[in-house]
């Protein structure tokens, strides 16, 4: 007899596999769906898993994959699960999403139709200053208007 392994949904690798399988594809959207009820507009019916490796445009760019990568007609989606929290996280984080972001208008195309970015961070161990579920956007500091109104 073997032992079997039993994995937790708080491995990286765990969550990969069960939330881009295509099987599981009304649980990925569940998941959207609870984790971003105050701000989604979309019911993802058209909802695509997507490639997690973002493409390197440059040879002196650092590699970036992401967890799970989806997209409707309107928006994408960048689940992040990270495994600790370390201080370079969120500049991590930041860097997939802008990557995305700064792909998405081409040539003759206007930056008013672009998609709109979401991006979630699932963070194990984040900070007790921080708030277990925050939105966070650009917003002016002292303002507070948002000055870019597809990225959260």
């Amino acid at each position: 007899m073997y032992d079997k392994k039993f994995y937790k949904g708080t491995n990286n690798q765990m969550f990969k596999a069960i939330f881009t399988a295509k099987k599981n594809e009304y649980l990925l959207k569940e998941f959207i769906r609870r984790s971003l009820k105050t701000v989604l507009n979309s019911n993802l019916d058209d909802l695509k898993i997507l490639s997690t490796e973002v493409a390197k445009t440059n040879i002196n760019i650092k590699g970036k994959t992401v967890d799970v990568l989806v997209e409707t007609r309107d928006e994408v989606f960048n689940i992040e699960f990270n495994n600790t929290y370390y201080s370079s996280l969120h500049k991590r984080n930041a860097a997939y999403i802008f990557s995305k972001y700064s792909e998405e208008t081409k040539v003759s195309e206007t930056y008013d139709k672009m998609k709109t970015f979401i991006q979630i961070n699932l963070t194990k161990g984040l900070k007790k200053e921080y708030p277990s579920l925050e939105i966070f956007t650009l917003k002016g500091e002292k303002s507070y208007n948002k000055y870019i109104d597809n990225l959260i």
